[in-house]
């Protein structure tokens, strides 16, 4: 007897973000627990890495099954979202030795900052406001040159995930520029879900979830990764 081979599901990733997604090893915290989901509803996973914005336009026009990182807060068309399945606490990070005055958003006006792509539109009015109406405010794919240019006292303010702040700051290219921090909880948790094309697909995939969560295989996989 021949057994049929699984039937393979693209997903679109955005591109490297550690410890949540690691495309060399196509590993991390997210990569697994999307892998390990779809492995027990019956598929292939094939990864599809791409710039984060692009992976929303792949999945509406039906070139991969589904993307992961997905925001309830961005519309989109014919996409079927699951329940939440990671979870990110963006932050402000600014040098200690800079002694800046940060209790609240508004407080970034004044300082130059270097957020992560999409951050206008994803942590909130307040902070698209902000970003507005500073000049001295951009965005970058890249969260690594992020922490390089907070180090390197490029920029004043960087916002991102605490845990890959956490996850880059301590790599060895880093260990010379290393200074200590101030880390300005401003934000709410953000919750992603993964996007399908098909509702039947997301249907599937959050009774698989809610399963796994509960799972050994979960917790171990927390343990891996600090959560």
């Amino acid at each position: 007897m021949v057994l049929a081979k699984p039937e393979p599901v693209l997903v679109a990733v955005g591109w490297n973000k550690p410890p949540y997604v690691i495309q060399q090893t196509q590993s991390g915290f997210e990569l697994e627990l999307v892998s390990a989901v779809l492995k027990q509803m019956g598929y292939e996973v094939k990864f599809v890495f791409v710039p984060y914005g692009r992976s929303f336009e792949l999945l509406r026009r039906g070139n991969v099954d589904a993307a992961i990182t997905m925001s309830d807060k961005i519309a989109m068309e014919n996409v079927f979202l699951t329940d939440p399945y990671v979870a990110y606490q963006n932050v402000a990070v600014s040098l200690l030795e800079e002694e800046l005055t940060i209790h609240d958003v508004d407080d970034l006006r004044p300082y130059s900052v270097l957020a992560f792509q999409n951050a206008q539109s994803l942590l909130g009015d307040k902070f698209f406001m902000m970003a507005s109406n500073n000049p001295f405010y951009s965005e970058v794919p890249d969260q690594l040159r992020q922490v390089k240019m907070l180090f390197g006292q490029k920029v004043q303010v960087i916002v991102l995930d605490v845990n890959i702040f956490s996850y880059f700051s301590r790599q060895k290219s880093l260990s010379k520029q290393f200074r200590k921090v101030s880390i300005h909880p401003l934000f709410e948790i953000n919750r992603y879900r993964v996007g399908f094309g098909k509702a039947v697909l997301r249907d599937q995939f959050n009774l698989v979830l809610a399963a796994y969560t509960q799972s050994p295989e979960y917790r171990k996989l927390q343990e891996k990764y600090s959560f």
